[in-house]
């Protein structure tokens, strides 16, 4: 978003290591700290913190177990960690590292950058680094219906001439921008926005958007006959109170245009009181373009959180529409394989076809040096978004990723084959005493998900609580192995994308990355 200009809010200092110092904003703190008191406050197993003061530093404090944090990832996206998983009554600083670890692992999983963040980091409580973290949660909470799949009548949002793609690729902070304009529109008003800043200081959109989506008109236009703009910002906060949606801004916010916290709002009034109609709507629309292949669905969000995990600076919205210029690809080509990428050659932002396609062409010829199966793959076929051929080649980019890791862990950097892979992990599980064996990662008996908690148990002996393991047998048995195993391995420290579904579906390239990750985590444990 273009930022505006606005008041600094106030901030509070943290010295940091050295001669650095890092800020927070205090109201920002505030905000974060009611929104979760409102969102987990009933939480039993929260019930000796809360409510969490929000005028004080003891936020901070609550955050250090790990326990606060994995119950707001799993507010955000409902089934990320598996409770069971969690140490509740986490005393031991290695009972706090592994909800930790669990905590950032799983961040990663959903898509959030926690670039060089540390569980020690949050066990210390680094205001700033915390608060930054916390920020992406409860973004990625709000923001989680602003999408046609979760609110297709959105596609009232698509202007003359426009193609569904066109939204599919819209970030979600632009559709919000988007929508507060429709009924901008809506009301006959002139008044456009382009920021969740400066545009919005003098609380004229906010006071015409209440009172169009109040769903029995209770928002009136009276805050618009106050002058004072502080004032009439209160003014404007009762009348959302109303709708029960004052949240997250105090007047001093508005008048200040808080981005983080006017952003937040925004999405709080959508998410209450969408007040969209298809009538209303000037391109068609058919639901079954958004319904797709589960599988492949699924395969594109794991990718998509990999890709904006490692901190490019693009944010993934939809890997099929957002692949379409090559650049996405290409900043994670070069995380993959630093300096594989010219980037003198590249065109950025560019609207003509012919330069995107020249990009994506880029993408082919890189990928083919790597060593990537390419065949009948054209850069015209990312660019057109195939999204067989996507998924197939950011696959092999994923692959390629935690092979090199594991490589850079062999003796004398020697690569690492599936097959090894897989020799390594029967000899693993061999060790524990198991007679467990698989005999490829498409083997059926992968799905009761105890091959893979054996394998977890010989990386970490003390990770597992066989009371919660099944046998393995029903389907509700193999989900709640695979959903176990999953948090398991991120509170030992792997990093992994795929889902439970994944496991118990026996989906062999994620069940690659998964030995993958464990393998790397077991071989750095032990020094090899």
């Amino acid at each position: 978003l273009p930022m505006a200009d606005c008041a600094s809010p106030e901030q509070h200092k943290v010295a940091g290591c050295g001669s650095a110092v890092h800020s927070y904003a205090d109201d920002e703190k505030a905000a974060f700290v009611q929104h979760v008191n409102a969102t987990l406050g009933e939480d039993p197993d929260l019930a000796s913190i809360m409510p969490i003061n929000d005028h004080d530093e003891s936020f901070f404090e609550c955050c250090k177990d790990g326990v606060l944090l994995c119950k707001m990832i799993n507010a955000a996206q409902p089934g990320t960690i598996f409770d069971k998983a969690i140490n509740l009554n986490a005393k031991s600083v290695h009972h706090k590292v592994e909800n930790l670890n669990m905590c950032i692992n799983s961040a990663k999983a959903i898509g959030i950058s926690v670039v060089n963040i540390g569980p020690t980091d949050l066990l210390e409580a680094k205001p700033h680094l915390v608060l930054g973290m916390v920020w992406q949660i409860i973004k990625i909470q709000l923001l989680s219906n602003v999408n046609l799949k979760e609110c297709p009548e959105l596609v009232v949002l698509l202007k003359e001439g426009e193609e569904l793609a066109d939204l599919l690729k819209m970030p979600s902070e632009e559709i919000l921008l988007r929508w507060v304009n429709h009924h901008l529109e809506k009301a006959g008003s002139a008044k456009r926005i382009k920021n969740f800043g400066g545009d919005i200081k003098d609380s004229e959109a906010y006071t015409i958007l209440l009172h169009q989506i109040a769903p029995e008109g209770q928002c009136t236009m009276a805050p618009m006959s106050e002058d004072d703009t502080k004032k009439r910002a209160e003014l404007m906060l009762q009348e959302a109170d109303k709708i029960g949606c004052r949240k997250f801004v105090k007047p001093s916010d508005v008048v200040g245009g808080n981005q983080k916290l006017n952003l937040a709002f925004v999405a709080t009034l959508f998410n209450e009181h969408p007040a969209l109609h298809m009538e209303d709507a000037k391109v068609e629309f058919d639901m079954a373009t958004l319904e797709g292949d589960d599988g492949d669905s699924r395969e594109e969000r794991a990718f998509r959180n990999w890709m904006n995990s490692l901190g490019n600076e693009h944010i993934v919205q939809n890997l099929f529409s957002d692949a379409h210029d090559g650049v996405v690809l290409l900043e994670t080509l070069d995380k993959v394989e630093p300096g594989c990428v010219d980037w003198k050659k590249v065109n950025k932002e560019s609207k003509m076809v012919f330069k995107k396609v020249e990009n994506c062409n880029m993408i082919v010829d890189i990928a083919k040096k790597m060593g990537f199966h390419m065949t009948n793959i054209g850069g015209k076929d990312i660019s057109d978004g195939n999204q067989k051929l996507i998924l197939g080649v950011v696959w092999q980019l994923m692959r390629h990723h935690t092979l090199s890791f594991l490589n850079k862990l062999s003796v004398g950097g020697k690569k690492i084959s599936e097959a090894e892979m897989l020799e390594w992990a029967n000899a693993e599980v061999t060790g524990t005493g198991s007679d467990l064996r698989m005999a490829s990662f498409q083997d059926p008996s992968l799905k009761s998900g105890l091959f893979f908690m054996n394998l977890l148990k010989a990386s970490e002996p003390s990770a597992i609580n066989w009371e919660i393991v099944t046998p393995g047998v029903t389907d509700e048995d193999c989900e709640i192995n695979a959903k176990y195993s999953l948090s398991v391995a991120r509170k030992i420290n792997c990093v992994v994308f795929l889902l439970w579904e994944d496991i118990v579906e026996v989906k062999p390239k994620m069940l690659t990355t998964f030995v993958g990750s464990i393998m790397a985590r077991t071989l750095a444990a032990r020094g090899q």
